[in-house]
């Protein structure tokens, strides 16, 4: 008689309780990737896309979906990214309706 309906019906969690990450609408670009992955430094480099310029905005999003830099312009010089300093982590890149996920290690 006493069942547990999260066994039983997995997919009643994530309506109850909501998605298990922060950042749960993620839709990750086949057309963008970051070389390389893990990235090591302050510095993206961003390939796939053919003009990157059409870019005006870039966001970087944390894993807890908060918004921890903004880049105007920035491609305006190229392909890369600078990043200011970032912990460890997983990051998100947000460009338009793009988004790329990258890994931060020292």
């Amino acid at each position: 008689g006493n069942r547990n309906p999260y066994i039983d019906r997995p997919e009643f969690v994530a309506l109850i309780w909501g998605a298990f990450m922060a950042v749960d609408d993620v839709s990750i670009s086949k057309n963008l990737t970051i070389v390389p992955n893990p990235v090591r430094g302050n510095v993206l480099r961003v390939t796939g896309e053919k003009d990157l310029k059409k870019f005006k905005i870039a966001l970087i999003i944390n894993s807890a979906g908060q918004n921890v830099q903004t880049i105007e312009k920035p491609f305006e010089n190229g392909n890369t990214v600078n990043l200011k300093s970032l912990p460890k982590g997983v990051y998100f890149l947000k460009l338009d309706n793009s988004n790329t996920k990258f890994i931060i290690e020292d």
